[in-house]
């Protein structure tokens, strides 16, 4: 292998190692994520003679996402000051920004093609995400109830049961730091490798002269 071939692959190796080392670092110290489900089982009734529509399900997914149920949610939990300071640093979020950030820890879903509704919290925290994923079903339904009393039953409505609280996940849903740990390796051992081939190259300079 002549001399310049050597100096490309070590060059190449140096710094594809450097990479390596630079996505395992950063999946070593990024945060592990947990996941978590609250099930819940909408009953809808009506009286008779008014129409039931076919979008029920669709319609309680909006109502759980509306910034007036997952509003509540964010006070229940004083989630503008908890994350103020965990994102903010310090300084305490409107509603609507934390509204927003509690939406892309959520997702909402239909089991197994039935009536009930599995609402999946994301966090980095267990404990937290399993308490979020219950508040929120705990307060849609308290907010269906609330309607039931003030419509006293005169249109459609919904009953809601909590059929399974969440419980906080024991293992983290991503494998960070088992893929961490490979990359970072692969990335010493091209650094090593690349470090050796300049070096080899450099002896073999110095031998011809």
């Amino acid at each position: 292998m002549n001399c310049k071939l050597t100096k490309r692959f070590g060059f190449a190796a140096f710094i594809m190692g450097l990479t390596l080392c630079g996505v395992g670092l950063r999946l070593l110290l990024s945060p592990a994520e947990y996941q978590t489900t609250t099930r819940i089982k909408p009953e809808h009734e009506a009286e008779p003679g008014v129409f039931s529509g076919p979008y029920f399900i669709q319609t309680e997914f909006e109502v759980i996402w509306s910034d007036l149920l997952l509003g509540r949610v964010v006070q229940a939990l004083n989630l503008n000051v908890e994350w103020g300071k965990k994102y903010a640093g310090g300084k305490r979020l409107k509603t609507s920004e934390t509204v927003g950030l509690l939406r892309r820890r959520v997702n909402l879903r239909l089991s197994n093609n039935t009536t009930f509704i599995d609402i999946t919290v994301t966090d980095e925290n267990p404990v937290g995400a399993s308490k979020i994923a219950n508040t929120i079903a705990e307060t849609y339904r308290k907010f269906r109830l609330e309607q039931r009393q003030q419509r006293q039953q005169k249109v459609a409505t919904s009953e809601v049961e909590i059929v399974n609280p969440a419980a906080p996940p024991k293992c983290p849903i991503s494998q960070n730091r088992l893929f961490g740990t490979a990359f970072l390796f692969c990335g010493l051992a091209g650094v090593v490798s690349g470090f050796y081939l300049l070096s080899f190259r450099d002896s073999a300079a110095k031998t011809k002269l």
